[in-house]
């Protein structure tokens, strides 16, 4: 949990999620409506009930305004901790308490590295400590031609 000028970023509880879900599905919205039709709130909801996913939730004077969802995913050789979606406004106010919590959560996860994907004005990820590694690319996989096509 990290607090400054009345921004609070914690990982609330699976009763408070569900007792806030009306404000934090919007939020959350944002930046699922950018997962090319690959997640729905619902879905995200689905997995943090399930505990494959985390939530962080962020407040201003507890009002959310924030929303990010993370990942402990376990590769051959090692432990990275995924920034699956961040959503909100304002971000300058709570970004790095933010980035705090996602440090101490690897650290207690024993990731060796966080990654994010994200739009392109997440290019400027420097930012937050973050070089950029790869480029993601997409394409929509063509139905089956018909037989006469």
């Amino acid at each position: 949990m990290a607090a400054a000028d009345g921004v609070l970023v914690y990982a609330p509880s699976l009763d408070e999620i569900a007792r806030r879900w009306k404000e934090i599905e919007p939020l959350l919205r944002r930046a699922t409506d950018r997962s090319s039709g690959a997640y729905e709130t619902i879905d995200v909801l689905r997995q943090v009930l399930n505990q494959q996913l985390g939530l962080w939730l962020v407040t201003n004077h507890d009002f959310a305004v924030a929303v990010a969802v993370t990942e402990i995913v376990n590769h051959p050789r090692k432990r990275v901790l995924t920034i699956r979606f961040i959503g909100g406004h304002g971000m300058r106010q709570w970004y790095r308490q933010l980035f705090d919590c996602f440090d101490n959560q690897a650290r207690q996860a024993c990731c060796e590295v966080i990654v994010a994907e994200g739009r392109k004005g997440w290019g400027r990820t420097s930012l937050f400590g973050f070089d950029p590694v790869n480029v993601t690319f997409q394409r929509q996989v063509p139905p089956i031609p018909l037989i006469g096509d």
